[in-house]
């Protein structure tokens, strides 16, 4: 198999005029990866959202990348995502996708083969053919 996730596209069975689809991903333990966090940040009332470069030079976070809140160690990534925590499963399945248009489109019921490509945080799913049977 090349493809690291199964898109199953299945009958609806609440509208069965309709499909429904679900990821099964190849990967024992899930393909991981990371979310961002909407829980406060905040250590002895300072507000950790200004992240590590632009907080009080003060502030036990200045610095680092990496900090431990709420219990989590968070990593701070730029471009607007902020304080992120890790993610175990798998990441595909957690996050809004939508099938390939050749699935969605043309082909029947079945379980396909899909690759995830990343463009930051949005994922799009590419068609790569039929999942084979073991």
């Amino acid at each position: 198999m090349s493809a690291t996730h199964i898109l199953v596209k299945e009958i609806d069975p609440d509208d069965p005029g309709d499909f429904r689809y679900r990821i099964e991903c190849q990967i024992d333990g899930g393909c991981g990866g990371w979310l961002e966090c909407d829980e406060p940040h905040e250590v002895a009332g300072q507000n950790a959202e200004a992240g590590p470069d632009d907080c009080d030079p003060a502030a036990p976070w200045w610095g680092s990348e990496e900090f431990e809140f709420h219990g989590v160690v968070h990593t701070w990534r730029y471009g607007g995502h902020g304080w992120t925590v890790p993610h175990s499963g798998c990441i595909v399945a957690a996050v809004d996708w939508v099938p390939p248009e050749e699935i969605e489109d043309d082909l029947p019921p079945g379980r396909y083969e899909v690759d995830d490509e990343w463009d930051d945080t949005e994922v799009s799913l590419v068609y790569c053919g039929p999942a084979v049977t073991p």
